[in-house]
C-alpha cells in the first residue's frame, strides 16, 4: 500500500488468514501450492492460523488439505480453537467460544416469525448445523440436523443464526429486531 511505512522489526511468528478466496478456492479446494507454503511456514516455526465465519464443520477437509494448522478462529470469532496436533482430530483445545444464549435466539425468532410469514430457521450449535423444517440450508452444507426454535433447550447455545424465506433469499440484516 502507498504511503504506508511499515517497519520489520523481528521474525514472523503467526500468520493468521482469511480461508475463502484466500486458502480455498472458489472450487472450495486448497492448491498445492497453498498447502506447500502452510506446511513450509510451520516447519520454520511460524504459526498458522485460519480466521473465518465459517463453522468446524466446514474446515476439517481444508485443514486435512493444508497438512494442519495450529489454530482456527471460526464462527466470525465465536469460537478459538488449538489444535496441538495440526489436524481436527479429536486433539483440538476450545480456548474460547462466545455464544447467543437461547433466550436471545428465541426473541429474535419470535419477532421475526411476527414480521415475515413464512420464515424458517437454522442455528449453528456446538454440536453442528440445526434448521427447522421449510429452512433450505446452503448447497454443500453437511450434518444439518432437525430442530424447532420453540423446542430449544435452554443450555443449548448458538454461535451464528440464520433465517430463510425461500431457498434462495436469507435473511441478512435484521437489526433492530435482532437482541
Amino acid at each position: 500500500m502507498r504511503g504506508l511505512a511499515v517497519r520489520h522489526t523481528g521474525v514472523v511468528r503467526l500468520i493468521a488468514t482469511d480461508v475463502d478466496g484466500t486458502i480455498v478456492t472458489s472450487d472450495r479446494g486448497v492448491t498445492t501450492r497453498t498447502a506447500a507454503a502452510v506446511t513450509a511456514a510451520r516447519a520454520s516455526g511460524v504459526l498458522v492460523a485460519l480466521v473465518t465465519g465459517r463453522p468446524l464443520r466446514w474446515l476439517t477437509q481444508v485443514v486435512d488439505d493444508l497438512g494442519g494448522v495450529d489454530a482456527l478462529v471460526i464462527a466470525n470469532g465465536a469460537i478459538t480453537y488449538r489444535l496441538p496436533s495440526g489436524f481436527v482430530d479429536g486433539t483440538e483445545q476450545l480456548l474460547d467460544r462466545r455464544t447467543i444464549p437461547t433466550e436471545d435466539v428465541i426473541v429474535w425468532a419470535v419477532r421475526l416469525r411476527g414480521a415475515v410469514p413464512g420464515i424458517a430457521f437454522g442455528l449453528e450449535r456446538p454440536g453442528g448445523f440445526g434448521a427447522e423444517p421449510g429452512y433450505e440450508p446452503a448447497v454443500g452444507t453437511p450434518g444439518v440436523a432437525g430442530f424447532s426454535i420453540a423446542s430449544l433447550p435452554d443450555r443449548v447455545p448458538s454461535t451464528s443464526r440464520h433465517a430463510r424465506t425461500t431457498a434462495s433469499e436469507e435473511i441478512a440484516t435484521c437489526s433492530d429486531m435482532i437482541p
